[in-house]
Order: C-alpha cells, then structure tokens, then sequence
C-alpha cells in the first residue's frame, strides 16, 4: 500500500477508534439527568450502564464469525453503522428500559467493530511496523473514552442527555462514511468465489483425462451436482497394470 494511503487509513481507523470509545461512555456523564427524567434509582440507572457492556461481551464470538466470513473491513464498516443507528435511537427512548435494550443493541455492535478493525490495522501494516500503531489504536480508545465522559457530562445540562448521546451516533455515522472509500478491501474479501466443490468459476468438479478441471460446457458447471460432475473418464484404469475397466454403476 502506498505510504500516503496508509496514513489516511490508519488516521481515519484512530478516529473510528475514538469516536467509537466516545459512545462507551457518553451515557456516564448524563446518567443522572437520565435517572432525573425517567424517576429511576439507583439499580436501573446501572442496568442501563450494564446492558452496553452485556451486548458488547455475548456478541465477541459472532463478531469472530463475521469477520470471517465477510471480512475484517465489511464487519468493522457496518459495525460503525450499526452503533451509530443504535445511539441514534437511544436519544429517543420513551423509559428507561427501552434505553437499556438500545444500549444493548449499541453495546452489540462495539463488539462487531473491536476486533475485526484491529485486525485491520494488522493486514495494512507488516510485522515489523504494526507495534506502534496498534500501541495508537489502543490509545484512541482512552482519548474517546475520556472524551466522551467529560464531554457528555458539559453538554448534557446545556443541551439535554437525549442531544448528547445523539452526538455520539451521528459521528459515528459520518466516520463510517469516511471510512467506506478510504479503508481498502482485505485480501480476504478478495477471494475469487468458487464451486461449491472448489473448482473455479465455470469449470467442472471433476477432473478430466488431462487432470485438469474440465470445462463447464461439457455438462457439469459449478451448480451441478456431485452425482453428474464426479464422472471421471468412460474408463477408469484397475490394479492391474495396462488393464482397464468400465467404472461401478452408481449407487441408487
């Protein structure tokens, strides 16, 4: 990658980072203009602060899966997205248990962006170069964070709780936009798709007499099944050297 293009990534995954931390804990400093709204003591207040932390600690592991099956840039990006949504909507709860449940849901997508935008960080930079910026990309988290706990707690009286953690949301959506043309595709999302059987697109499960993979026009494509596309010539050679035979019947 070009050095310039990856100080433009790995400037625009820092601010992911931090604006993502931001929204970890946003809600701390308006807790008690929450608590004041919606007439709670001191157990919901903490359900609200805990739900974020549930969602982002049950969804680890399909966070994991996801990345591998679309990729650490696709997971991350839509994580953003989906945080985002998620802060959006806690800005309009109507009680405070709604508020837990779309804390939740934001705690969810926290999850989804942890670690597959880390191991973006990993695929842009070698090995030997990657210490420093994984060493920043965890210091991005402690600036949102510490950001987001002192800013939260100025604006929350100026403006209300519910603009403040709206803040958070959409900047999480604008970074995501940011970030959809900036942050290149990994090489696991460059895979040339394949049969379902391995073979390259328009090629045959079978091999042919040649040993190589036959093409689809002679009657077994990447959609067939394994029962026509396992043939492998008229005759297949026995034990017995120079010998040959007509292949088994298939099995019914």
């Amino acid at each position: 990658m070009d050095p310039r293009r990856r100080t433009a990534v790995a400037l625009t995954l820092l601010l992911a980072r931090a604006v993502y931390a931001y929204n970890w804990y946003d809600v701390g400093g308006v807790l008690p203009l929450i608590g004041t709204q919606f007439s709670i003591g001191t157990i919901p207040r903490g359900i609200v602060l805990a739900s974020f932390l549930a969602g982002a600690a049950t969804f680890q592991l399909p966070a994991g899966i996801a990345a591998m099956r679309w990729g650490n840039r696709a997971t991350s990006l839509a994580a953003l997205g989906a945080m985002g949504a998620f802060a959006l909507a806690s800005a309009a709860s109507p009680n405070w248990i709604v508020l837990a449940l779309l804390r939740f849901g934001a705690g969810a997508g926290a999850a989804f962006f942890f670690a597959p935008a880390l191991g973006l960080v990993t695929t842009y930079y070698p090995s030997g170069q990657r210490g420093f910026m994984i060493g920043a990309y965890n210091a991005a988290f402690s600036v949102g964070a510490g950001v987001g706990l002192f800013a939260s707690a100025y604006l929350g009286p100026k403006v209300g709780w519910a603009p403040t953690i709206a803040l958070g949301g959409l900047l999480l959506l604008a970074v995501a936009l940011i970030a959809l043309p900036l942050v290149p595709a990994t090489p696991n999302e460059l895979r040339v798709p394949r049969g379902r059987c391995g073979a390259p697109p328009g090629r045959s499960c079978g091999p042919g007499r040649s040993g190589r993979w036959r093409s689809a026009a002679a009657g077994c494509g990447e959609g067939s099944t394994s029962r026509r596309s396992t043939s492998w010539t008229s005759r297949t050679r026995s034990t017995r050297p120079g010998a040959w035979r007509s292949p088994p019947p298939p099995r019914r």
